[in-house]
């Protein structure tokens, strides 16, 4: 059985192609996020995941390694902050406040939700909400 890491993986290559880009290698020794391991990154995944599809706007959820970590634990809250739609497909931005001993961090990822049933990391471009309309 293949693990599924597509939120957390997907999240963590977005922000290293535009930190990365902007700052060089040495930020990531730097993020909460880039002290993970494997099996953190798969049990936050699902956590954001769960959030994603069960929690209310502005309903906060808390993920944590303290069970897995003794020195230096992550933990992360996971709230939901909009919902809207793209191209027929229902999306929602989450807001991610991660903290450690080390740093303190947040990131506001969007996410689709696809005909499969799973939730993809929207593109910047592809995740804005629609304009207002200036003649109201």
């Amino acid at each position: 059985m293949q693990t599924r890491y597509t939120i957390t993986a997907a999240l963590i290559c977005a922000v290293l192609l535009g930190q990365v880009h902007a700052a060089g290698l040495g930020f990531m020794s730097n993020t909460p996020l880039s002290r993970l391991k494997p099996d953190e990154i798969a049990s936050l995944d699902k956590s954001i995941e769960d959030a994603l599809e069960n929690s209310k706007i502005g309903q906060s959820e808390t993920w944590s390694n303290a069970d897995t970590q003794t020195s230096n634990v992550t933990s992360v809250k996971i709230t939901p902050t909009r919902e809207f739609e793209r191209n027929g497909l229902s999306c929602r931005q989450v807001s991610l406040k991660f903290s450690n001993k080390v740093q303190n961090d947040s990131m506001n990822p969007s996410y689709c939700k696809g005909s499969d049933g799973k939730w993809d990391l929207a593109t910047p471009t592809s995740a804005r909400a629609p304009r207002a309309s200036a003649a109201q």
